[in-house]
């Protein structure tokens, strides 16, 4: 959990200063289909509050992208995984 924690910061960081860049690579449905199955996870320990854990941080990567990148980029996305989602398919 621990490296994917590093992992996540390090995600959300490139995103808040480099938003342009993700944009122009098109990145943003990569970046968000590496949240989406974390999100999906069962949490272990939900007794450590303070500590960030894979979910927050997949949370936090996701609000970044939708705060820094155009809505078109990121609604699409977020769509198809709520329908998946709703489904029953999580992958």
């Amino acid at each position: 959990a621990g490296l994917r924690c590093c992992a996540g910061n390090f995600l959300t960081q490139a995103v808040s200063s480099k938003s342009k860049f993700v944009k122009k690579k098109k990145m943003t449905q990569d970046l968000m289909h590496l949240c989406f199955p974390i999100l999906m996870e069962d949490e272990e320990d939900e007794d450590d509050d303070e500590e960030d854990t894979p979910r927050s941080i997949a949370l936090q990567l996701l609000d970044t992208i939708s705060i820094k990148l155009p809505n078109t980029e990121v609604l699409g996305v977020i769509m198809e995984f709520a329908t998946r989602a709703s489904q029953g398919s999580h992958q």
